[in-house]
């Protein structure tokens, strides 16, 4: 059985948004406070294209999050609102859907909740993602197993294509 003294230590932490025109992954800050905040720049990118997704991970994840000073007041605004056209956090999480991805010292974990019947995401279910890869995973093979996760997922934004089918069926 763990005790609190063997708990995983925190590295890295990113998280991007799949809208249904790309992903974009805000950078993101460790504060003083012991909270993280989502600052510019914004990477764009397709969540399918697997040499994209890895190339992401590796600038996020590979070294340590910075820890800044927390701001007075929490920002208002979302980092990724004018990129995706909204401006509460109701319409971002009807209009995306989002994947943490932790790097610890024992390992990776992919993170993704699910939606709930009007668009926003459930935070009291179930992840429909939770899994925890070994501390020997590469970049490559952690974004194979999102993009796994991404083929699997029914709630994605703007999905009109059942990624189970064969190609050839899709065309016909």
């Amino acid at each position: 059985m763990k005790t609190s003294a063997q708990k995983p230590k925190l590295i890295a932490l990113t998280g991007f948004y799949i809208a249904s025109d790309a992903a974009y992954a805000p950078t993101i800050k460790d504060t003083d406070a012991g909270y993280f905040l989502e600052k510019e720049p914004v990477k764009i990118f397709n969540p399918y294209d697997a040499s994209a997704l890895t190339d992401v991970l590796r600038d996020r994840l590979s070294s340590p999050n910075e820890v800044i000073s927390a701001p007075p007041i929490a920002p208002k605004s979302l980092v990724v609102g004018d990129l995706l056209r909204i401006s509460t956090q109701a319409e971002l999480e009807r209009k995306t859907v989002f994947m943490s991805v932790t790097r610890l010292d024992t390992g990776f974990r992919i993170e993704s909740q699910p939606k709930k019947s009007d668009g926003t995401w459930d935070r009291k279910a179930d992840r429909l993602i939770d899994c925890y890869l070994p501390v020997t995973t590469t970049y490559e093979q952690l974004a194979a197993a999102i993009i796994e996760h991404l083929k699997s997922r029914k709630d994605l934004p703007g999905s009109m294509v059942d990624f189970n089918q064969p190609k050839t069926a899709r065309g016909a």
